[in-house]
């Protein structure tokens, strides 16, 4: 089969689109896949590609998948059921997505639904081979049906970012009506996905952009008010927005020692920062006093449960979602995309047809 296959972390040019890649084979409980499309995404795609992406493994007493090549990435995967065990709910035919974690189904953590804290957990394209290929071999229990008014380009471009920003915004944040959240990097794939689930609980959202033609499409997508990150510190213009008393919430998708920074003026008291990766070093220097006296909490999102990426599609079967695709290009041209989000020239997924 066709498949991208990336031999030696490299940068774009590691992702080699070959013409004769052993098929899957499905495993017990698994299902086979026909994929139309796959979403890339920058923080697992991008720095995987570039051997950025570093281990699950927070300490040696952690167990847990490391990356090794060779590796299809991947993880946003789109598609056609061609065969499914005989006790599944998928037939062959049924047009379907899959949620990006797989895990061991039976630890302390994967029964209580807590799946992406599982310490055997890993992500397909990134531990696993993804999708960027012609078949895909994938857990019935991480499929969910696609919604009948969306294709498949939009919908691989809803799993990762939509699901990891449910949990930031909905599960860990727990945002309300009324609350204001800051939205930083708001054109990212999880960025334009947390503008939407934040509105979508009645909050009014800030959305952080770094381009004049990012802000209008944040506008467009329901951000109640837009800040460039050009027009002065982060957190007095959150400050004159907010009446003086700062965001409630702030959703984060790549902490820096400078992003820390900006933000740490902009949270009001009791507020809640949710981050769900880092850049850099992903080492910060920060006072806990400026924390523990206003109340903070830091909360951090390692993807997302499978729970998270049901509740989602719950949302887009109903229509209150929308995915947000910058830009369809073919499978050959997947070396073009990486280097789109290195230069963070999209807004919103790019997706590769298949």
């Amino acid at each position: 089969m066709r498949a991208v296959v990336i031999r030696e972390a490299s940068g774009p040019d590691a992702l080699i689109l070959e013409e004769s890649v052993p098929e899957p084979e499905r495993k017990n409980g698994e299902v086979l896949i026909q994929v139309k499309g796959v979403g890339v995404n920058f923080g697992l795609d991008t720095l995987v590609a570039r051997g950025a992406f570093g281990s699950l493994r927070a300490s040696r007493w952690e167990v847990g998948p490391d990356i090794s090549f060779p590796l299809t990435p991947g993880a946003d995967i789109a598609g056609v059921v061609l065969e499914a065990p005989p006790a599944s709910e998928f037939q062959p035919g049924d047009r379907v997505i899959s949620h990006f974690v797989f895990s061991c189904g039976i630890c302390r953590y994967c029964r209580r639904g807590q799946d992406n804290v599982c310490v055997a957990s890993g992500y397909f394209g990134v531990h696993r081979n993804g999708g960027a290929a012609e078949l895909a071999s994938l857990p019935a229990r991480n499929l969910r049906r696609i919604p009948a008014h969306l294709g498949f380009t939009e919908a691989a471009a809803i799993p990762v970012s939509f699901a990891v920003a449910w949990n930031m915004v909905a599960n860990l944040a727990a945002v309300k009506p009324a609350d204001w959240v800051l939205v930083m990097a708001a054109g990212s794939g999880i960025g334009v996905a947390a503008v939407q689930i934040a509105k979508l609980h009645g909050a009014r959202v800030i959305a952080a952009v770094g381009s004049a033609w990012k802000a209008a499409r944040a506008k467009e997508i329901g951000a109640d008010v837009v800040l460039d990150y050009g027009a002065g510190p982060i957190g007095d213009l959150v400050r004159e927005t907010t009446g003086g008393n700062g965001a409630d919430v702030v959703i984060h998708g790549g902490i820096s020692q400078e992003s820390w920074d900006d933000i740490k003026g902009a949270i009001a008291n009791l507020g809640r920062i949710v981050i769900c990766g880092a850049t850099g070093s992903g080492k910060v220097e920060l006072d806990v006093r400026h924390y523990y006296r206003h109340h903070f909490q830091l909360l951090g999102a390692l993807a997302a449960p499978l729970s998270a990426f049901h509740d989602v599609c719950d949302q887009f079967d109903a229509g209150r979602l929308q995915p947000v695709v910058h830009q369809e290009l073919p499978l050959s041209q997947i070396k073009d995309a990486h280097r789109l989000l290195n230069d963070r020239a999209a807004f919103g997924k790019i997706v590769m047809r298949v």
